[in-house]
């Protein structure tokens, strides 16, 4: 391996853990997902971009903006 093949691993190595730390910090949107309701504690509730926390009715509103 030369030492540009170790770089490029070593910075994939380095996103992964930071993705790692931040879906155990903030919860992911499939915790709210995979139960069909919304506890509030995914990162995403606050921001209103969890479709679980949205709603159906919310979600198809937000979809069929637009449509004729």
């Amino acid at each position: 391996m030369s030492i540009v093949d170790i770089i490029i691993l070593g910075l994939i190595a380095v996103a992964f853990v930071a993705v790692c730390l931040y879906v155990r910090r903030h919860g992911s949107c499939g915790d709210c997902g995979s139960s069909g309701s919304c506890s509030g504690s995914c990162g995403s509730c606050s921001t209103g971009s969890c479709a679980a926390c949205q709603g159906v009715d919310a979600v198809a509103k937000k979809l069929a903006r637009g449509v004729k």
